[in-house]
């Protein structure tokens, strides 16, 4: 269950690592640290107040490496859970920020109330290549796309 005020917007953050973290995937592409940051900006403008929920293969790498930067208010969400729990409550959010691969973007697709952020950098090659399918399965309205330069 997650831990938020009665009425507060909530957002899942997905952060792959492990396998996909190299930034080498032609298929998946590759997400950057300043695209989270560029996500927790965006969702803050919509929703002032929201808390951020950040689920990692590498939650140590989060630990370090992104929450030292935020001043909004934000969980950590260590395991060990199975994948089924952690898609639940990704799914549970209203806000879901899709990291390369699929499980973000699934979640969403379990929760038809949820906004989905995906990263969009074409210019730099960092754009997921099904983009398209995607927005085609979640709905073009219930997906937004920031950037991660």
């Amino acid at each position: 269950k997650l831990n938020v005020k009665n009425g507060q917007h909530t957002c899942a953050i997905h952060v792959r690592r492990g396998d996909l973290a190299n930034g080498d995937n032609l298929f998946y592409g590759s997400v950057t640290d300043q695209y989270f940051f560029n996500a927790i900006d965006y969702v803050e403008k919509q929703y002032p107040g929201t808390k951020y929920f950040f689920f990692s293969d590498e939650i140590e790498y989060v630990e370090k490496n992104i929450t030292p930067n935020l001043s909004v208010e934000y969980e950590l969400v260590r395991g060990p859970h199975k994948a089924y729990e952690d898609l639940q409550l990704i799914a549970a959010c209203d806000t879901i920020v899709a990291s390369q691969g699929s499980f973000g973007k699934m979640a969403a697709m379990l929760n038809p109330n949820s906004i989905l952020i995906m990263q969009s950098d074409e210019a730099v090659g960092r754009r997921d290549v099904q983009m398209d399918e995607w927005v085609a399965r979640i709905g073009k309205d219930r997906v937004q796309l920031v950037s991660g330069i």
